[in-house]
């Protein structure tokens, strides 16, 4: 990562909190860096609908924030939510499935189809995985067109077909390059392990 990070510096965390009763999502914190621009946006879901996004951009010291506020046609997910909600789904091949998601700046519709069944090596345990497909197309009519132009990434998310579900792969390729995501372990958090007593 030391090589990479002297060509291409990039870091990513996010958390989320999620109501599971009924399900909703509640609040996400994003913060990212690419090389020596950074990013902090921090999306909280009101009840009544409405969605408030507030930022922070720094880049060589400059720093800008800005703060928005929706009011969506639709119920919204945010990306952590819509990930953990396709994994309830009970998939199966042809199955598709639609939701909205805000990832913080504009509104999505996400199209989820499950392409096949394969098998994974991982790690020398073999694992069947459902092949989800994911397309995304922006809900503003201006934008749209302006997506339209741009050539998007082919994304492969491989679900678990097991009980536990889990994202085991996730494969994306685009004109820059490619990328593969393993998922090397899983460890539930404090409340999981608390609740599970």
């Amino acid at each position: 990562i030391n090589m990479f990070d002297r060509l291409y510096k990039i870091r990513y965390k996010g958390e989320a909190v999620i109501d599971s009763n009924p399900f909703a999502p509640v609040q996400t914190r994003v913060q990212q860096q690419v090389k020596t621009r950074e990013r902090s946006t921090t999306t909280t879901f009101q009840p009544g609908g409405a969605i408030k996004t507030q930022e922070r951009k720094s880049d060589d010291g400059e720093v800008e924030y800005e703060t928005r506020n929706i009011q969506p046609e639709k119920f919204m997910l945010d990306p952590f939510s819509a990930t953990y909600l396709v994994r309830g789904f009970d998939w199966k091949v042809g199955m598709v499935k639609i939701f909205d998601v805000f990832p913080g700046k504009s509104q999505y519709e996400i199209r989820l189809k499950c392409e096949k069944l394969v098998m994974l090596d991982m790690g020398g345990t073999k694992r069947l995985a459902w092949v989800i497909i994911p397309t995304a197309v922006n809900l503003d009519p201006e934008k749209q067109a302006e997506t339209a132009k741009k050539s998007q990434a082919n994304l492969k998310i491989y679900l678990s077909a097991d009980e536990q579900k889990d994202v085991l792969k996730i494969d994306a390729s685009h004109m820059l390059g490619n990328l593969t995501v393993f998922l090397d372990r899983f460890q539930p958090s404090i409340y999981q392990a608390n609740a599970a007593k």
